[in-house]
């Protein structure tokens, strides 16, 4: 399912109908997993059928019904591309990762694996299991100490957490709100994730690095509510990393929805920032799902100042997009009485005459699409109003 140009359009800066544009994102992003889900399939079917037959039968079966992913935004595209690009050996492993991400009843099945690995399933990290079978929503899992236990998928409210507990998963902390939950999670987990992440901090400050993602959350919700959807809504997993004094780091991943990776520890206001510049870049990514935003016909490299380097014109205009956003999140703080700090100043003096001047070499290039001209006008004119950049 492609979006039209208007659709593109709400992907540009909240505006509009939240509810419209978190329903886009989820459907954009759920036709991106069921296309991950196939291809996965046409490569690794034999050996599913090998293997866990079951398994890639409830694999395709799903994608025959035509059922939407119910949770796209946590669904593990990237265990599936870690598997594609062979950096991920057991097809089976990522197979059951996907199957458990897919939600609603699914055909029975069964995997065997080819030696005993973690799963992640939102918020729980599995201990290192053998086999795994599903019947009827019922998970029977028989965990490396031979130990067999019987318990149910989450249920999104964390009534079954407990349980899951006593199985031995481990529970990351959640962040529960209005658009989705959100788990921290740390690099004791990395054997889950199918990317790596720098200098990810440990479990022992997990609880309070999850405090710390609720007040920027509720910084947002209270002096820019207009992002509290567009974050919540495009943020399923937050990794906190370790990270010099003298800057604030943050990244995403354009191919894996639903992943933050922050620097911390910052202040809230920071980190509000970093949970918008990212999710920026998660919308961005979404809306380039089947549209081409950008073209080889402009050549040129640009000066881009948010990496402080020379980037062609589609990364120029990734990178404005997220920035524009932070503009206006800035702007919405200080207008709901946010104390202004050095960085408020720094953004109107430096940064905002360097994004304007962006703003003219989007517009002059040959190398914008129609497409990508909404993603990034409208968001410029709400944060210029009238005046020119060409």
């Amino acid at each position: 399912m492609s979006a039209s140009q208007p659709e593109l359009a709400l992907f540009s800066h909240p505006h509009g109908s939240e509810t419209e544009r978190v329903a886009r994102l989820r459907a954009l992003w759920a036709d991106y997993g069921a296309t991950l889900v196939d291809t996965f399939l046409i490569r690794f079917e034999d050996s599913l059928q090998e293997r866990a037959p079951s398994l890639a039968d409830a694999l395709r079966a799903f994608l025959t019904a035509s059922r939407p992913i119910e949770d796209p935004a946590a669904f593990p595209a990237d265990v599936l591309l870690a598997c594609a690009a062979e950096r991920e050996a057991d097809p089976v492993w990522a197979g059951l990762c996907a199957a458990l991400h897919l939600g609603g009843p699914l055909e029975p099945f069964r995997a065997q694996l080819s030696r005993p690995r973690r799963i992640r399933v939102r918020s729980w990290v599995s201990p290192p299991l053998v086999s795994f079978e599903q019947r009827q929503g019922v998970w029977l899992i028989e965990r490396e100490d031979g130990v067999r236990c019987e318990l149910g998928a989450p249920d999104g409210e964390g009534h079954d957490d407990a349980r899951a507990r006593a199985c031995g998963f481990k529970v990351c902390p959640t962040i529960r709100g209005r658009w989705g939950d959100i788990a921290l999670m740390t690099g004791d987990c990395a054997d889950t994730w199918g990317f790596s992440v720098n200098d990810a901090w440990d479990d022992t400050q997990a609880e309070a690095m999850a405090d710390a993602v609720r007040d920027a959350l509720e910084l947002i919700a209270n002096h820019a509510p207009e992002y509290e959807s567009w974050v919540g809504s495009a943020a399923r997993v937050v990794i906190p990393t370790r990270h010099g004094p003298e800057h604030d780091t943050s990244h995403s991943f354009a191919a894996f929805p639903g992943i933050v990776v922050v620097g911390l520890p910052t202040d809230r206001g920071m980190l509000g920032e970093l949970l918008v510049h990212e999710t920026s870049h998660l919308h961005y990514g979404a809306a380039s799902k089947g549209h081409t935003l950008s073209t080889s016909d402009d050549p040129k490299r640009y000066w881009s100042p948010f990496p402080q380097a020379e980037r062609n014109i589609g990364m120029l205009m990734f990178g404005f997009h997220a920035f524009a956003n932070i503009g206006l999140f800035r702007r919405a703080c200080l207008a709901a009485g946010l104390p202004a700090t050095g960085h408020d100043f720094n953004w109107q003096s430096d940064w905002m005459p360097e994004i304007l001047k962006v703003c003219s070499q989007l517009e002059q290039s040959p190398g914008v699409t129609i497409e990508g001209r909404m993603l990034w006008e409208p968001v410029a004119h709400q944060l210029f109003g009238g005046a020119r950049w060409s």
